[in-house]
């Protein structure tokens, strides 16, 4: 394709698209089976994750590098180009592996947020989770009511990042320059704490789910000052966005 499109100057693949549903056994649903379906969102971008499942324990399956890791999409997006550069990168299945349990919402939060840091063009969740339920919550956190993450990609800084339980994601409005974070605290028992260093002051919309409440979700507005400190509480997807 890429030698026809020098030839003739006609492109003729947009988009390649692929499926992936995570291959470890979280079935269990017990305690070790949810930290595990937390933290296997690092199959998407991490190269040193090496799979929990027949992919990273058993003979190689494939003959690229890093055959134990699946590291999804940098290792696509270094396919794409060395094989036909310019072509977006789809991913038209893919699923969390509980939609009912509180941790397939958690890791759904996680998912969204590395899909856009990592910048995969297009994504659809399969099927239809409920609207009301931890999935469905995901995704309300990101676009509910009008109030939408960014669409411009933030750099995060963290002295200490701990990917197996905590997800921070970050972007701005192209537009307006307004600031959005989402915190993705995985870890079932630990709230985590930060204090916020370069993020604009001034006011903020605010809501989450998860935590003590289950599923459920609660909104409100803050006030970000100087030296302000965030607490997100265990088993909770945080978003604010500047207003």
């Amino acid at each position: 394709m890429k030698a026809h499109q020098t030839a003739t100057g006609q492109r003729l693949l947009d988009y390649l698209d692929i499926h992936y549903y995570f291959q470890p056994d979280t079935s269990a649903n017990d305690a070790a089976a949810k930290a595990l379906r937390l933290r296997m969102s690092r199959s998407l971008w991490d190269y040193s994750y090496v799979d929990e499942s027949w992919i990273g324990t058993s003979t190689p399956q494939n003959h690229q590098w890093n055959p134990t890791a699946v590291g999804l999409i940098p290792r696509f997006k270094t396919l794409i180009d060395i094989n036909y550069p310019g072509t977006k990168l789809s991913i038209g299945e893919w699923s969390s592996t509980d939609d009912t349990d509180l941790t397939g919402g958690l890791l759904t939060a996680d998912v969204l947020g590395i899909f856009g840091q990592y910048a995969v063009d297009s994504a659809t969740y399969w099927a239809t989770p409920d609207e009301m339920g931890p999935v469905g919550l995901a995704y309300w956190l990101y676009r509910g009511f009008g109030t939408y993450f960014g669409s411009s990609s933030a750099q995060v800084n963290l002295a200490n990042p701990t990917p197996d339980t905590l997800g921070i994601y970050a972007a701005t409005d192209p537009g307006t320059g307004k600031l959005s974070v989402v915190i993705v605290n995985k870890d079932p028992n630990t709230p985590i704490g930060y204090y916020l260093a370069n993020v604009p002051f001034g006011k903020y919309f605010a809501r989450h789910f998860g935590g003590q409440a289950g599923i459920a979700k609660w909104q409100t507005n803050l006030t970000i000052s100087q030296n302000t400190y965030i607490v997100v509480p265990p088993y909770t997807a945080f978003f604010m966005k500047q207003q």
